[in-house]
C-alpha cells in the first residue's frame, strides 16, 4: 500500500472515530437569558430566567463534579460516548469532560438500553463528575440553553423550587425498565401506555383513593404507580379499559396470556382496540351516546344530559360539555348513587311506591332504573308522584298538593297539620329534601326537632314570624322560644281563630 493510500485510510478511520465518539454536534449559538445553578450537595439543578427561578431538575453529581465556580456551556451532542464504554443522550458540555447528559445507556443510540439501576440513583451522588438528568430534563437544556449559558456550582442548601420527585424503575417489567420514562421517543413503552385508551390519570386517581392520597393528580407518579403496581393488581385506570373485564370476556386471550395482566393491556393497545374488542363493560361509543343506548337499552325516558348536569354540579365540574363522559358517569355511578337525571323519573318515589320492587331489589338502586325502562313504563307505574296523588309532578316551590291521603303529620299523639305540610316543607327547604327525600317520617321528625326551633315555614297558612308579631301576650309568654309559638297555635291558636299569615 503506497503512502497516499495509507494516508487516506488513516484519515477515514479518524473521521469515523470522531463521529462515533461525539455523535452529531449541534453548533447553534442563539442567545439565551437562562442561567443554571447546580447544587452539588442537594443534587438539584435550578434554571433561572431574568434572575428568577423557573425550572427545577433532580440530578446526580459525583466525585469530580466542580464544587464552585461558573462555567460556560459549549458543545452539544444528541448521543455521546461516556467514560466506561457507555453513552448518553442530549449531552451539553459544561467544562472539560463535565457534561449535562442523560443517565447512561449500555448501547450507543439504543434508547431501550438504559442503565436502570443508575436511573434509580437520580437525586443522589452517583456519577464520576458529569451531571446526570432524566432525558426530559437533559433535552430541555439541550434545546433551550444556547452555547455560553452560565452554569454555576454551589454546595449550600438552596433549592428555591424544591427537588422534584423521581421514578424508581428497577422493579418494573422488562419492557419498561430499559427505557427512561421521560424519553419522548415514539416507541417508548412508557409513552405508548400513557397515551393509550387504557390510562387516564384523573380517572385513576379518582377511582383509587389510596393512590390519590399518595400522589394527588401528579400524572407522572400516577403513571408510574399504574405500570409498577396497578396493572399487576388489576386496577382500572380508564373508563374504556378494565383488565378484569377484558380477561373474563375473551377466552382466546385467557388461553394465550393466563394471569399476565400486562399482556392483556398490551394486547388491547396493539390489537384489541383495532379489532373492535370491547375493553370494559361500561365502554360506550359515540353512537350510543347520541341515541342514549347502553347494552341495547334506551335510557332516553329517564336521562337528559342538560337536566343531569344542572342538578349534579360535581358531574359538570368533572366532565363539562363532554356528553359521552357525562352519560358514562350516569351509567357507571349515577344510577348506583340514586341520582336524578330527568324530571320524568325519581328513583326515591319509584322505590317507595312499590313494595314488590323493594322486596325484589332491596337497596340495589340501579335495578329500579332498569326495571322502569324494561317493565315499569309498560305497566304504567308511577315514577314522579306518590301512588294516590293527583299530580304527576315533583313538588315545586309554587305548588302544594292538597291530597293529604299519604301525609304523615302525627307524632306521639300530636297532629302537626295546622302548621306542617310535607310537600310545602320540602319545596321550601331544599336541604331537608336533599337529606331525607321522600322519607316522610324523617322529614316530619326534622320539622319537630329542628324546623320549629329554627322558625322554618312548613305550611302556606302558618308563618311563625307573623304569629309572633301579631300577639303581645304570646311574646310575653314565650319570648324567643320559637317552637312554643307553633305548639300554641296547634293547641289553642287555630281554635281561637288567631291570625298567622
Amino acid at each position: 500500500m503506497n503512502k497516499k493510500m495509507l494516508h487516506r485510510v488513516i484519515s477515514f478511520f479518524m473521521i469515523l472515530i470522531f463521529v462515533l465518539s461525539f455523535g452529531s454536534i449541534d453548533s447553534r449559538a442563539e442567545s439565551s437569558d437562562y442561567t443554571i445553578v447546580v447544587n452539588v450537595t442537594q443534587n438539584v439543578v435550578t434554571v433561572y430566567q431574568g434572575g428568577q427561578p423557573v425550572k427545577a431538575m433532580t440530578c446526580s453529581t459525583g466525585t469530580y463534579t466542580p464544587r464552585s465556580g461558573t462555567y460556560r456551556t459549549s458543545d452539544k451532542y444528541t448521543w455521546h460516548y461516556l467514560v466506561g464504554g457507555v453513552s448518553g443522550q442530549y449531552c451539553t458540555r459544561i467544562t472539560g469532560q463535565i457534561l449535562f447528559h442523560s443517565v447512561p445507556y449500555t448501547r450507543f443510540g439504543d434508547n431501550s438500553s438504559l442503565e436502570y439501576w443508575e436511573y434509580d440513583k437520580l437525586g443522589t451522588s452517583a456519577s464520576l463528575g458529569c451531571v446526570r438528568l432524566c432525558v426530559e430534563d437533559a433535552k430541555w437544556i439541550y434545546d433551550n440553553c444556547a452555547r455560553a449559558t452560565a452554569v454555576t456550582f454551589v454546595t449550600d442548601n438552596t433549592m428555591p423550587l424544591g427537588k422534584p420527585a423521581t421514578y424508581k424503575i428497577s422493579s418494573m417489567p422488562d419492557e419498561f425498565k430499559g427505557w427512561d420514562p421521560t424519553d419522548p421517543a415514539d416507541n417508548n413503552p412508557w409513552k405508548i401506555y400513557a397515551n393509550s385508551a387504557c390510562f387516564d390519570a384523573r380517572y385513576y386517581a379518582d377511582n383509587n383513593p389510596d393512590v390519590k392520597a399518595s400522589f394527588g393528580y401528579d400524572e407522572k407518579m400516577l403513571l408510574n404507580h399504574w405500570i409498577r403496581n396497578g396493572i399487576r393488581e388489576g386496577r382500572r385506570a380508564s373508563n374504556e379499559f378494565d383488565v378484569r373485564y377484558y380477561k373474563s370476556t375473551y377466552a382466546d386471550l385467557r388461553a394465550a396470556f393466563g394471569e399476565d395482566n400486562y399482556a392483556y393491556v398490551r394486547h388491547y393497545i396493539n390489537n384489541g382496540k383495532r379489532e373492535n374488542r370491547k375493553g370494559s363493560e361500561n365502554n360506550i361509543d359515540e353512537s350510543e351516546v347520541e341515541d342514549l343506548i347502553y347494552n341495547g337499552l334506551s335510557y332516553a325516558p329517564i336521562y337528559d344530559y342538560d337536566y343531569y348536569i344542572a342538578h349534579n354540579k360535581d358531574v359538570y365540574n368533572a366532565f363539562g360539555d363532554n356528553e359521552k363522559a357525562v352519560f358514562n358517569h350516569f351509567i357507571n355511578n349515577g344510577m348506583k348513587e340514586g341520582r336524578q337525571s330527568s324530571e320524568n323519573f325519581n328513583i326515591k318515589i319509584y322505590k317507595n311506591n312499590y313494595p314488590d320492587l323493594q322486596k325484589a331489589f332491596g337497596d340495589d338502586l340501579k335495578k329500579y332504573y332498569v326495571h322502569y325502562l324494561t317493565n315499569g313504563i309498560k305497566e304504567s307505574r308511577k315514577a314522579t308522584v306518590d301512588v294516590g296523588k293527583s299530580s304527576d309532578k315533583i313538588p315545586s316551590e309554587n305548588s302544594q298538593n292538597s291530597d293529604n291521603t299519604s301525609q304523615v303529620t302525627t307524632k306521639e299523639g300530636i297532629d302537626y297539620s295546622p302548621v306542617y305540610d310535607y310537600d310545602y316543607y320540602i319545596a321550601h327547604n331544599k336541604d331537608v329534601y336533599n337529606a331525607f327525600g321522600d322519607d316522610r317520617e324523617a322529614v316530619l321528625n326534622h320539622f319537630i326537632t329542628y324546623g320549629m326551633k329554627e322558625g322554618r315555614i312548613a305550611k302556606e297558612t302558618f308563618n311563625v314570624s307573623v304569629y309572633k308579631d301579631n300577639y303581645a301576650d304570646l311574646r310575653s309568654a314565650f319570648g324567643d322560644d320559637t317552637k312554643s309559638y307553633y305548639m300554641h297555635y296547634i293547641t289553642y291558636g287555630k281554635n281561637e281563630s288567631r291570625k298567622c299569615y
